[in-house]
């Protein structure tokens, strides 16, 4: 049970990697920091509750950095006797978050996560993950569109094993209908490419997420950021269950 809950909680990090936004980078010399919390449930036997924090900031024009800190504060699934269980808890591993903006609409980006997680929350395994692509956005009025397409690797490990690649696929709205509110929705796609050296073949495994949110914004300096999203998919997410997520962050933008 324990190991299926494992599995689970790593598919959901894998599906959840992502680049900050789908949108164009911030303006020279400045930034944003986000502080929030994510409560989830990948399945109906596991829940979890994670606190993050990160901060991007674009160093030189185009060129945008950014990571973020996630620390796994409750991991708990119900076991075959219907008893509650506590699973690994403890930081996450870090990103090194790099998009570059070519021209207004188009983006290219490399995410690099080292293996500095909690060998509690994370497992013994210690992989690099690389996540790259590109992203192409643009305004239509007070409509604004943003997409991604990105590959997904990682290196060996200590189990000297390797998931297969990953590809994704997503599409982000966001509606300016106030200079207050900008309710926005998405879907993100998610399928496996090639051989999986832990299990069977995985290629063609498809996953879905679903996703729609609020921003809410106070001033030019703080806003609000709510959401929640669905993990569709039986066999690329490892479960029958259709997983949930709530998320609720703070921006901070200087």
């Amino acid at each position: 049970m324990l190991k299926k809950v494992i599995l689970a909680i790593a598919l959901v990090a894998t599906a959840s990697f992502a680049t900050w936004d789908k949108f164009p980078v911030l303006e020279t010399h400045k930034g944003q920091i986000k502080v929030g919390e994510l409560f989830g449930m990948p399945n109906d036997n596991t829940m979890i509750d994670e606190l993050y924090a990160g901060v991007r900031f674009t160093i030189i024009q185009n060129l945008e950095l950014a990571t973020i800190f996630n620390f796994r504060v409750l991991t708990a699934y119900e076991n075959e006797d219907n008893e509650i269980n506590e699973g690994g808890t403890g930081i996450d591993n870090i990103p090194l978050m790099i998009r570059y903006q070519f021209t207004p609409i188009l983006n290219a980006f490399l995410d690099i996560t080292f293996p500095t997680g909690s060998k509690k929350f994370r497992g013994t395994d210690r992989p690099f993950v690389f996540h790259f692509g590109g992203q192409f956005s643009e305004k239509f009025g007070t409509f604004a569109l943003g997409t991604e397409l990105g590959f997904q690797m990682e290196t060996k490990g200590e189990d000297k094993k390797t998931d297969p690649w990953k590809l994704n696929i997503g599409a982000e709205g966001d509606i300016s209908a106030t200079d207050k509110l900008t309710p926005y929705f998405g879907l993100n796609l998610f399928v496996f490419l090639g051989e999986d050296e832990r299990d069977n073949e995985r290629t063609g495994d498809l996953g879905l997420e679903p996703y729609a949110g609020l921003l809410i914004k106070f001033n030019k300096t703080f806003s609000l950021d709510l959401s929640a999203r669905l993990n569709i998919g039986e066999e690329y997410f490892n479960t029958e269950d259709v997983g949930m997520y709530f998320d609720a962050h703070l921006n901070i933008n200087f």
